[in-house]
């Protein structure tokens, strides 16, 4: 690791601390795009992540919080390359770390509204949690990640072991090549889909397929197919008044998610019905303009229930 004039050098990436004065030094082009984020004009101060050859790969602004968050930092981030994801995201990634060791914290904290599902879907896929709903002004959610650290973080071996300490591979490899995928692999609490629609739990259809086909047939019912295989989740609406959404048990798919959220966004269900409750399908409802309306619902063959605010 080399260190010159505030610049440290982690792998292929150079990451420089600015304050104030030195954001407005930065080309006219990246200022207008971080402007685009929240509050940046009275951030504490960004990181800015390049290439070696000089390219802006992220640029990472951050806030001291106050109360109940006084002894957090809060975040906002923007990818500058779009023909670098790889190495915009292991920016991203590191300055994370570059800020709490900066900073003396080991938790970092951010706010996501509508406008920032990508992102808030990408940090609960780094392992942040939702520790706060807000509709205050305009409703945002709130997601933490506790981060490890050593106690001493100077050299570059020492950044890229805290790394890999906060950020473990955790792809799961699925074999596409099922051919009798059944909708029972993955969705649960089909008894109480089957009671939504009406039919004896023995006659819930085997199949995706064989799911939409059912739906076509009833004048009441209409049925939309989001994903595939293991990942399918599955929305159902009665009368366009109450609505069930089918989620896979373990699978997340950001970009899946996303499209998850903006039928939930446009249906004309006042009440939606769904068999999981996690950070992840939690947050898409909110957004989408739901709020939970029952607290605790674990027991087997139940639902959990979801009202629109009107």
């Amino acid at each position: 690791m080399k260190t010159n004039n505030r610049v440290t050098k982690i792998k292929s990436i150079n990451f420089e601390f600015l304050d104030q004065s030195s954001f407005e030094s930065l080309p006219q082009n990246i200022r207008e795009l971080t402007y685009q984020l929240p509050n940046i004009a009275i951030a504490d101060g960004f990181l800015l992540g390049k290439k070696l050859d000089g390219s802006n790969l992220s640029i990472v602004a951050y806030f001291l919080e106050s109360f109940p968050y006084e002894k957090k930092i809060s975040f906002h981030i923007l990818s500058l390359s779009e023909n670098a994801s790889y190495l915009s995201t292991l920016s991203i990634l590191y300055s994370y770390i570059f800020i709490c060791n900066q900073m003396h914290v080991n938790s970092l904290i951010s706010r996501h509204t509508i406008d920032q599902l990508d992102t808030l879907l990408m940090s609960l896929s780094l392992d942040f949690h939702v520790i706060e709903f807000s509709r205050y002004s305009i409703p945002n959610i709130v997601v933490e990640k506790k981060f490890i650290l050593n106690n001493t973080i100077t050299k570059e071996d020492d950044y890229i072991s805290v790394f890999n300490k906060n950020f473990a591979n955790k792809e799961i490899k699925i074999n596409s090549s099922q051919i009798d995928f059944k909708i029972s692999d993955s969705i649960s609490n089909l008894n109480a889909f089957s009671r939504f629609l009406n039919i004896e739990y023995d006659q819930f259809p085997n199949t995706f397929e064989e799911l939409d086909r059912l739906c076509k047939k009833q004048n009441n019912i209409s049925g939309t197919r989001i994903g595939k295989r293991n990942k399918t989740y599955y929305f159902i609406e009665n009368n366009n008044i109450v609505g069930a959404l089918m989620c896979p048990k373990k699978v997340r798919s950001r970009r899946i998610l996303k499209s998850v959220f903006k039928i939930l966004l446009n249906c004309r269900s006042q009440v939606i019905y769904t068999n999981i409750h996690d950070d992840w399908i939690n947050s898409v409802l909110f957004l989408a303009g739901f709020i939970l309306a029952n607290k605790s619902n674990q027991q087997d063959g139940l639902l959990w229930k979801w009202e629109r605010l009107l």
